[in-house]
């Protein structure tokens, strides 16, 4: 493994985390705030008290990020225009839950622009293909991308640059490199259904663990056997909108929605937490489809 500075470190088994972060390919991206890092989270937390009333804030994106962060600014700064503009609002959700979460936004007092697609960002305005809407602030909340390190090293990736992995999270080209998390990409059985997000990274960390001491040990490793359980939405402190989902994350019938699921949204951040102190109490759901164990390598 080489390093920036031109150092070489010897491995014996690798964990590749690299994680996921916001996607830039929009023209003038640099334009926009991004909340995918702790940085940018805290330059747009610094930023938004020093905007004047009336000031326009618009969030891009209409997926979970978009809509909590629209949610959040319009409640904690009412005097400030909030803004979304997206295609769709929560667009993979059924129709009943989409309109569900479409009235909290408008009653947070959230503008929602959507059937827009964008195009840039300028220092003034966001680029859309109906015009340009006008912006103080404008905050990216848009998809999901990963680093390059793996194609730049070399190694098989998928279409979006995820490591590809066989089902045990075993780099299909490296039998001691294990992949974990958001820029790994499992075989379809195993992996198809998993989005990136904290639910599937997590249990695909403790997997890898598992994985790279059954290779210390010789022993045949586990294939990844992971199920979604839902999104749980936060829609300000005090309303919140819960979407079951079966273990292919397709959604269920069951939904909560207001003050009790924020506070089901809350309890499933602070469990993150407390997941971290006591790993060995961690579990999840088996996955929809179980397949045969791997060889040993």
């Amino acid at each position: 493994m080489r390093l920036d500075d031109g150092a070489a470190l010897d491995f014996d088994y690798l964990v590749y985390a690299v994680g996921s972060s916001a996607a830039r390919g929009l023209p003038g991206s640099e334009y926009a705030c991004s909340i995918a890092d702790l940085a940018g989270a805290d330059a747009l937390r610094g930023r938004l008290p020093r905007l004047s009333a009336g000031a326009r804030v618009v969030v891009i994106g209409g997926g979970l990020t978009g809509i909590e962060t629209s949610a959040e600014i319009a409640y904690r700064y009412p005097s400030l225009v909030v803004e979304l503009v997206s295609e769709s609002v929560a667009g993979w959700l059924p129709e009943a839950s989409r309109a569900s979460i479409e009235g909290k936004l408008v009653k947070a007092g959230v503008r929602l622009r959507t059937g827009l697609r964008v195009t840039g960002v300028r220092p003034d305005g966001v680029v859309t293909d109906a015009g340009t809407l006008p912006s103080d602030c404008t905050v990216w909340a848009g998809s999901f991308g990963v680093p390059d390190l793996a194609l730049r090293s070399g190694l098989s990736v998928a279409a979006d640059g995820r490591l590809r992995t066989d089902d045990t999270l075993v780099s299909v080209d490296h039998g001691r490199i294990v992949g974990v998390g958001d820029a790994v990409a499992p075989p379809r059985l195993v992996g198809d259904h998993l989005r990136m997000s904290c639910q599937a990274a997590i249990p695909m960390g403790a997997h890898g663990a598992d994985t790279v001491l059954a290779l210390i040990r010789g022993e045949r490793p586990e294939p990844l056997s992971l199920g979604m359980a839902g999104q749980a939405i936060s829609l300000g402190r005090r309303d919140g909108f819960i979407q079951a989902a079966h273990r292919d994350d397709t959604a269920s019938g069951f939904v909560l929605s207001g003050r009790v699921a924020a506070v089901v949204k809350e309890q499933v951040c602070r469990f993150t937490l407390t997941s971290m102190r006591f790993p060995r109490a961690y579990r999840w759901l088996p996955g929809p489809t179980v397949p045969a164990p791997t060889a040993v390598r």
